[in-house]
């Protein structure tokens, strides 16, 4: 994200994400890639709200923070390794958001639930 952006500017992009839907991938993305390499390579997703999310400021850093305010809950997705999370944007699905790594590696086995805890997904908007 260039730096220099105003509030305003990261808060009306972080507004295209909230609500958007988040992605499980075993294979790593691009920042080019847009939608149609999501869905081909997406394990499981789910749907998220505007309320799901928090948006917050810090305007000494020049940062914006847009983070899961909610547990976002994937049921069984099967036999993975996550090794990203993509948050699509709700206004543009050519637009993503990668987290490339999310706490590390996580193995699932068939039958195994997976969650993203509150505040387990956090981007940074700005800054350095």
């Amino acid at each position: 994200m260039p730096e220099g952006l105003s509030q305003n500017h990261r808060n009306d992009i972080a507004d295209q994400y909230a609500g958007g839907t988040v992605h499980l991938l075993e294979t790593t993305l691009a920042d080019d890639d847009g939608a149609g390499d999501l869905d081909a390579n997406s394990e499981a997703e789910a749907s998220t709200s505007d309320s799901d999310w928090t948006i917050t400021h810090d305007n000494a850093a020049g940062t914006t923070v847009l983070e899961n305010a909610d547990a976002i809950n994937f049921g069984t997705p099967g036999d993975i390794t996550i090794n990203q999370i993509v948050l699509q944007s709700a206004d543009d699905p050519d637009n993503l958001l990668l987290d490339p790594d999310p706490e590390g590696d996580t193995e699932l086995d068939a039958g195994d639930e997976y969650e993203i805890p509150e505040e387990g997904v956090e981007y940074t908007l700005g800054g350095e």
